[in-house]
């Protein structure tokens, strides 16, 4: 797949202007997609297109083999004149200021590769001669076997795990190489790799973490209160319970959250998202920071029983293990009000979200209700994985 910009999958750059000049995704669904071995000097190296790599639910992985010998020397696989089908495309921007390149891709390497079970495996990525071997983290060049590795290739000239390199100096050629040059780790008769979702990208800009990833996909849940609950439930707040269908303030098939006593802590509600979303707390999704949040947002009527009314501070929205929170300060008694939130998720390890009451001087009284209504939740994710 060819084209020029991004498009629908341009994500959130620092320019005004989509600063992608070229992009190019692999398919290996129905074909090699230039894909040839490289310098197999013992036996053979067969590859296959539309294969699965084990435990994945795609069917576009690139499957190589090596049969008939160990090997001696360095070998792998190259993508011939990936970058625009041509040689002298990468020559334009060669040596030019301010243009950049940035490779990654998916590699699942099968325990036993290297002979070795259970060990790492260095595995290098060159485009157009310009070495790109480090891992999302800038944690080295050595992957671990029977593991889905996600985004790996990087910039080698520094240890921050950024994703682009200077066009300076790059060979004038368009090819991708990934190959095994270390003696300890030389594939093995039957050694047996996986690849999908290579993806080449050149740049007026270093874009730092980020590089296009077009099956990065917004998972959204929008509420529906019209018959049930839609599966919120009460978490710390034993006195409140929660009905559905309810007619208030102007608006129905709301949410309505109540007391029948003093609230005595912090309460909230709270509902199972979608699995992926604690993705966030791996790999998986830190190659740009928009793939680490999370947006809340909801209608809410807060109806205070007590005379007078005491404001409150806001409600809480927390995610996993109360490690990812942000508060909704500035909620009107007795008024809709509509609120957004953004939350980074750098630590949640749990699928589940919770919008409550947190604040000591403003906790709900028998009596009181709180309504919601057009709760939605979004966040970026791989989707599916792996």
């Amino acid at each position: 797949m060819l084209g020029l910009g991004l498009g629908a999958t341009r994500q959130s750059y620092p320019a005004e202007e989509n600063p992608i000049i070229y992009f190019r995704q692999s398919d290996f669904s129905n074909g090699f997609d230039t894909a040839e071995p490289y310098s197999v000097d013992e036996g053979t190296l067969t590859l296959t297109y539309g294969q699965t790599a084990p435990g994945s639910v795609y069917d576009d992985w690139l499957k190589g083999v090596f049969n008939g010998a160990d090997q001696a020397s360095e070998s792998g696989v190259t993508f011939n004149q990936f970058i625009n089908d041509s040689d002298t495309f990468v020559q334009q921007y060669d040596n030019g200021a301010g243009y950049f390149i940035a490779v990654a891709f998916d590699i699942y390497l099968v325990d036993g590769f290297d002979g070795d079970a259970g060990t790492t495996v260095n595995v290098f990525c060159d485009a157009g001669g310009r070495s790109l071997n480090r891992d999302i983290n800038g944690a080295g060049i050595q992957i671990n076997q029977d593991e889905h590795v996600r985004d790996y290739a990087s910039r080698s000239d520094d240890a921050t795990g950024k994703r682009w390199s200077s066009m300076a100096s790059v060979a004038p050629n368009g090819d991708i190489l990934i190959r095994f040059p270390v003696s300890a780790d030389y594939p093995v008769d039957g050694g047996t790799f996986y690849i999908r979702n290579l993806r080449v990208a050149i740049s007026t800009q270093d874009l730092g973490l980020q590089i296009p990833n077009p099956s990065v996909k917004t998972i959204t849940y929008q509420s529906d209160f019209s018959s049930t609950v839609d599966g919120w439930s009460i978490h710390l707040a034993p006195d409140s319970s929660v009905a559905a269908g309810v007619t208030a303030h102007g608006f129905d098939d709301v949410l309505e959250w109540s007391w029948s006593d003093d609230e005595v802590g912090s309460g909230y509600i709270k509902r199972t998202l979608d699995s992926r979303v604690d993705q966030h707390g791996s790999n998986i999704d830190k190659n740009t920071t928009l793939q680490r949040e999370i947006t809340v947002d909801f209608d809410v009527f807060y109806e205070d029983s007590t005379d007078p009314p005491v404001p409150p501070t806001g409600i809480t929205v927390a995610v996993g293990g109360f490690t990812d929170v942000a508060n909704s300060s500035g909620i009107t008694i007795n008024e809709w009000n509509t609120k957004s939130l953004t939350i980074t998720l750098d630590d949640a390890s749990t699928d589940v979200i919770y919008l409550g009451v947190a604040t000591a001087n403003d906790l709900p009284d028998a009596g009181d209700k709180i309504y919601f209504k057009n709760i939605k939740v979004s966040f970026p994710t791989i989707d599916p994985e792996p």
